[in-house]
């Protein structure tokens, strides 16, 4: 039986139960964020977990105050976690990754030395040119009378033009001074 209230914290003379999968408590403690840091740095250089440390640590203090100290079952370092199978498994999987990587930047690199003529922006570019073009013309043959501007969207369409292609086409020719738009109508520019 337990003789104070503390030990029945902790278990009778401070050893924890067994029921606890791992025989450990979670415990909340605060501590300065400087000190944290410092111990999550030590933990890395020694390969170790911060709960370790700080677990070694109360060890310390309790057997420099001669209190009694438990010794944990679980193995404090990482490389005493990873069994003698997943040490392999995990290093081929490392390998078949750079495998792929180096398979994917070659695939990539070759991709960039062919050049295309295809890319979006000159396929874009051709399509521009050619609704300007078309456009030009229906422009030069209607004469001083000028297009129905529906009209002129209706003959771009059974040309095979889309619609924001017709307008990017009017806007770069009304812009660039080769085509005026008066009363719903296009003309041809006085150049």
């Amino acid at each position: 039986m337990a003789k104070n209230k503390r030990d029945t914290d902790t278990g009778v003379g401070g050893v924890p139960d067994t029921g606890h999968p791992s025989s450990k408590a979670k415990v909340m403690i605060y501590v300065p964020h400087a000190l944290h840091r410092a111990v999550k740095r030590r933990a890395v250089d020694e390969g170790r977990s911060a709960s370790d440390l700080f677990a070694e640590a109360a060890h310390r203090y309790l057997y420099a105050a001669e209190a009694p100290v438990v010794t944990s079952p679980i193995p404090t370092t990482i490389q005493s976690v990873l069994s003698d199978t997943s040490f392999p498994r995990l290093v081929e999987a490392v390998e078949q990754q750079g495998r792929l990587l180096h398979h994917l930047s070659g695939r990539i690199e070759m991709q960039q030395a062919v050049p295309s003529n295809d890319t979006p922006s000159r396929t874009v570019g051709v399509k521009s040119a050619t609704a300007m073009r078309t456009m030009l013309g229906m422009l030069r043959r209607s004469g001083a009378d000028g297009v129905d501007s529906n009209e002129l969207s209706k003959a771009m369409l059974s040309d095979g033009f889309k619609s924001g292609t017709t307008e990017n086409a009017k806007a770069v020719l009304r812009d660039a001074g080769l085509a005026r738009y008066e009363g719903r109508r296009w003309y041809l520019a006085d150049v």
